[in-house]
């Protein structure tokens, strides 16, 4: 999970880095900024959360989406 506005190195750095290093990874973009749809920075994650997260099932059930997309990923690049 991204955290977009991280101090050190924005969010869509380190998800173009994480993609050079595993294609097969599920990322997921968490943030609080209101992002328009044609941003350029959202087709490079899987998944958006939007802070404040209303709900803890949210949260879980991005992750177990993230989850099985990373593993389908992997089997189908064996």
């Amino acid at each position: 999970m991204i955290d977009q506005p991280s101090p050190e190195i924005p969010g869509d750095e380190v998800a173009r880095a994480l993609r050079q290093v595993d294609p097969a990874a599920a990322l997921v973009l968490m943030t609080g900024w209101r992002l328009s749809a044609d941003d350029a920075r959202l087709p490079l994650f899987d998944f958006r959360l939007t802070k404040p997260l209303r709900e803890l099932n949210e949260l879980q059930d991005v992750v177990d989406r993230a989850i099985l997309l990373c593993q389908r990923r992997r089997e189908r690049a064996t």
